[in-house]
């Protein structure tokens, strides 16, 4: 089972394992958190089809077995709860007003390899960035090799619009007005950031 929320606890139904304890439906078939209690019959799981493990990521669980004779055994299985990839994202958002150029990066934080990652329109592949994203929102998945997978949205924010203003043109032809060659043309302006982010 994966972890939904970082904490190494889940919710499992133990009684999809009743097929590899015993197959026989006759059988009666208890859960227990030690040995000691299964050997004894106390303490049963009274709900094991929606048990919370009480162990963080890993956790033993015992069985009783009584069959039509009454004869009694004992097993166990672990419960693993896998880890989910928490990740943190850097966003580049477009560096011009309309300009489809963002970009996302991935990292992975708890240590988790053999990831895999994609956002909406790609499959999944190795690359941990992704560019020439489109303004607007989009989502970040990755799964790991156990099948568990996070999501997180982000958005690319549109570019910033420049305003060019005081725009001022002087020319000066060095006193040669019939020798174009030695003109010189003086442009200035002030840039200003407009309506983008």
């Amino acid at each position: 089972a994966c972890d939904d929320d970082f904490d190494g606890l889940t919710t499992f139904n133990l009684t999809l394992k009743r097929g590899e304890i015993n197959a026989v439906a006759a059988n009666t078939v208890t859960y227990h958190l030690s040995l000691s209690d299964a050997q004894n019959n106390l303490n049963a799981i009274t709900t094991p089809n929606a048990f919370k493990n009480t162990i963080a990521d890993n956790q033993k669980i015992f069985t009783r077995v009584i069959n039509a004779n009454g004869c009694v055994s004992t097993g166990e299985f672990n419960l693993i709860v896998n880890k989910k990839p928490d990740i943190s994202l850097v966003i580049a958002d477009a560096t011009c007003l309309g300009a489809n150029d963002g970009k996302v990066s991935i990292t992975v934080n708890n240590g988790l390899t053999n990831l895999q990652y994609k956002i909406v329109k790609t499959p999944y592949g190795a690359n941990t960035s992704f560019s020439d994203l489109a303004i607007g929102n989009d989502t970040v998945s990755v799964r790991s090799d156990k099948g568990c997978v996070t999501t997180a949205a982000f958005a690319i924010k549109d570019g910033i619009k420049l305003v060019a203003s005081a725009v001022q043109i002087v020319c000066n032809d060095n006193n040669t007005k019939t020798e174009p060659a030695d003109d010189q043309v003086t442009i200035s302006f002030t840039v200003t950031g407009g309506t983008g982010k």
